[in-house]
């Protein structure tokens, strides 16, 4: 059983499952032949498996999993990027053969060879998690984090938990909270 700095295995946060998020990947794109390599983690990101892209895919493969809002400003930037030879980076989502849509950022660059004709882009694409998941997330490790604290006597560690948790969920988090706060207030007095 996992146990945590001090040994006790009773007060042992676990980690929401959000928090395991997929890895980013990496690709390449040869511009001359318009073939496009990536890591089993870009792979998963487009939907693909290992073996499919092994051998490299056409970008149009790659392409043809943007969402369909996403593609037209993902298209034009990418374009930017080599005309230009500026950095490149894009937030999009992936529509995924299975039916799930993942929003990822990607970072990429064109490189030229030595007459300064663009041959190669290459880039990260990174798993973006949606805020309202991550603050939930934060929210219910806050909340474990005040609980804690607060069987151990913690109350001033407590009291500040309770005003991070109002800052993550909003004002109408106050509402929420108002009890909590009310009975930290009387512990005060």
């Amino acid at each position: 059983m996992p146990q945590n700095a001090t040994g006790d295995k009773n007060n042992v946060v676990k980690l929401p499952k959000s928090f395991t998020k997929q890895a980013s990947g990496i690709f390449t794109w040869v511009l001359g032949s318009d073939v496009m390599y990536c890591d089993g983690s870009a792979a998963e990101s487009f939907g693909f498996s290992l073996n499919e892209v092994s051998g490299g895919l056409p970008a149009r493969n790659f392409l043809s999993r943007l969402h369909p809002e996403d593609l037209p400003g993902v298209s034009t930037a990418i374009q930017d990027a080599i005309s230009t030879g500026m950095p490149y980076q894009e937030d999009y989502r992936i529509c995924r053969p299975d039916g799930s849509v993942l929003e990822v950022t990607t970072f990429g660059s064109c490189f030229c060879d030595t007459t300064g004709k663009p041959v190669h882009f290459a880039g990260i694409v990174v798993p973006v998690q949606a805020p309202s998941s991550l603050d939930s997330d934060l929210i219910t490790l806050c909340l474990q984090a005040y609980g804690i604290a607060k069987r151990t006597g913690r109350l001033d560690a407590a009291s500040k938990i309770i005003d991070v948790l109002v800052e993550i969920a909003g004002q109408d988090a106050e509402r929420k909270f108002r009890n909590i706060r009310l009975r930290r207030c009387c512990r005060k007095v």
